[in-house]
């Protein structure tokens, strides 16, 4: 699992101040998004025995063996027509990591723990250099100073800073409404009536407007992928990047028809999403 164990330093390249809404109390919360350059070895820290699955050293005889102890440096490609870019884990977020920013006095200037890390991505170089990039979010009590906030979010504008990014000790997908220091908020098991399935042989009306419709739907304006239902839609989104509550999209069918739907549930486990149709549009006529 990644982490920094030592001070390290990382370029902040954004800093997203922002505010969350968890019940009915809206909370601060902060995006942090680093990079970082060096040696390869630094992909053994994403996971062992990456480095060698990247990098190899074309200098070496073949069938030379390593002598133990010794570090041998590994600064070709070993694949360099392959995708220089990688995503790890893509779409997971771990909570549980320790965010410490260190600006080598006797005391850290900033300790929070159960942060956020999420985007976690490397780039390959040949020559032996990596860049990985990730981003830190967090949204603690400890926001709630003004200072500490403000100065969170100017990082960007601080060129390179010290931090120490230590990982848990095992790794806790951050789930929707998480919040830093409190335990996940158990999912509802009492459906809201509204919610409650239909009686078999019933139908609503989106649901008979959507057998209208027929043909494919895609996202507007996104038709380099179609889908034969919405629900199929919403998962290829959902594999891509969780969805939001609330969130809002317009989806087109092949006769021309529109609809504007909001997510009203979304379970990452399953990889599914539930919604609502807020508004239809009929077909434009032709000519």
């Amino acid at each position: 699992m990644f982490q920094l164990v030592d001070p390290t330093l990382v370029t902040v390249t954004n800093a997203n101040p922002r505010r969350e809404l968890h019940g009915d109390e809206k909370v601060r919360a902060i995006d942090l998004a680093f990079v970082l350059t060096g040696e390869n070895t630094l992909l053994d820290l994403i996971e062992k025995d990456l480095r060698e699955h990247h990098y190899c050293n074309k200098a070496l005889k073949d069938g030379q063996e390593a002598l133990p102890g010794v570090h041998i440096p590994l600064p070709n490609l070993r694949h360099p027509q392959l995708p220089l870019i990688y995503h790890y884990g893509k779409g997971q977020k771990w909570r549980g990591y320790r965010f410490i920013w260190d600006w080598g006095l006797d005391e850290d200037h900033v300790d929070f723990t159960d942060a956020v890390l999420s985007n976690l991505q490397y780039e390959l170089s040949e020559g032996g250099s990596v860049t990985i990039k990730g981003t830190i979010s967090y949204n603690g009590e400890e926001l709630q100073d003004n200072d500490l906030f403000g100065e969170l979010s100017g990082l960007a504008a601080e060129g390179e800073i010290s931090i120490k990014l230590l990982a848990p000790a095992e790794l806790i997908p951050a789930k929707k409404g998480y919040r830093a220091g409190q335990p996940d908020t158990p999912q509802q098991t009492d459906k809201n009536p509204a919610q409650q399935d239909l009686e078999e042989g019933t139908q609503t009306p989106e649901a008979a407007f959507t057998q209208a419709a027929a043909g494919q739907v895609w996202i507007q304006y996104i038709d380099d992928e179609k889908f034969d239902s919405i629900d199929a839609l919403l998962r290829d989104c959902m594999g891509k990047e969780a969805l939001e509550v609330h969130e809002e999209l317009t989806v087109e069918f092949e006769s021309g028809a529109t609809q504007a739907i909001r997510i009203t549930a979304v379970d990452e486990e399953a990889g599914t999403a539930t919604y609502e149709v807020v508004h239809i549009a009929d077909p434009a006529p032709a000519g």
